[in-house]
């Protein structure tokens, strides 16, 4: 059997992720804070929130590998483990503290994806709605059995940590049943700490991706009508900005190649619009992009 990760390697990723997760959550609060002079949405804050989970997470590992258990020989039910008595009800106690920050992370994460699809789906569609409504109530459920699990599958808590009275510890049937409840409610990889760090952390640095968007629509939508496949009276587009921060590109007049003018684009015009929701105290996450078409009189 392979060995396992060593304990620089677990920290090592844990912490790049961490920094990654860091940048770029720092990134979304200058752009609201600085550059747009807004307040915080509610996904930053669920964001921020998860990090900080994360981040007590991963202390959490600094602590078990200065007890000396992330050696890869060692169990993560710590049954092989020779330490003294007093040191293996410390690190006991450390993983059933940490279990609650863990999942605190991943339901963070999801919260924040969730608040974005709300506000990507607007009150019309009634469906898509319900179907995202469906996913709160499912992770508000599960994390309220989780938390309940940690707190009274083995209770009184004490037994969770019981290495002087083995009749009264948690039984291994009861630990196992917890982390395949849990590993259906939450999707966690089976290699203990490497793979559950990964899970995590990346988890957080997915769910914090979207605050970067606003950076990249800053110059406002890039349209070009001969690349949407409907003809034009010209290969170049003009853009002007409007006072209203709005850019709006106009086909410019011309000839066709032939001498006559192109009917299409004679008689019609198109304005593009670009709304970034960040620009607005609507507390949204999404740019919305308005495309009007209009018919001139003849």
């Amino acid at each position: 059997m392979p060995a396992g990760p060593s304990g620089v390697v677990v920290l090592t990723v844990i912490y790049v992720l961490i920094a990654v997760s860091a940048i770029i959550i720092g990134a979304r609060i200058y752009l609201r804070l600085v550059i747009q002079k807004q307040r915080l949405v509610t996904a930053d804050w669920l964001r921020i929130s998860a990090w900080c989970t994360a981040f007590v997470t991963g202390f959490f590992d600094i602590l078990y590998a200065k007890e000396g258990v992330l050696h890869p020989g060692i169990n993560y039910t710590l049954s092989n483990w020779d330490a003294p008595l007093e040191q293996q009800i410390r690190v006991r106690k450390y993983s059933w503290v940490n279990t609650f920050p863990f999942y605190t992370t991943f339901y963070l994460c999801k919260a924040s994806l969730l608040v974005i699809y709300l506000q990507l789906f607007p009150p019309f569609m009634v469906m898509r709605r319900l179907m995202v409504w469906i996913v709160v109530v499912y992770c508000i459920c599960a994390y309220v059995i989780t938390i309940s699990l940690q707190l009274f599958l083995c209770y009184p808590i004490q037994r969770n940590w019981s290495v002087t009275r083995p009749e009264e510890a948690c039984k291994y049937t009861s630990t196992l049943l917890m982390s395949q409840i849990n590993w259906v409610l939450h999707f966690v990889g089976s290699i203990a700490q490497l793979w559950c760090s990964l899970d995590v952390y990346i988890g957080l640095v997915i769910c914090c991706i979207p605050a970067l968007r606003p950076y990249l629509h800053r110059k406002g939508v890039n349209y070009n009508i001969q690349e949407s496949g409907r003809p034009s009276k010209s290969g170049h587009a003009i853009r002007r900005t409007g006072q209203s921060e709005f850019q709006e590109i106009i086909e410019g007049s011309g000839l066709r190649g032939d001498g006559r003018d192109d009917s299409w684009s004679a008689s019609h015009s198109c304005e593009i619009t670009a709304e970034p929701s960040d620009k607005k105290e609507n507390g949204s996450d999404i740019a919305l992009v308005r495309i009007e078409f209009s018919k001139s009189s003849v």
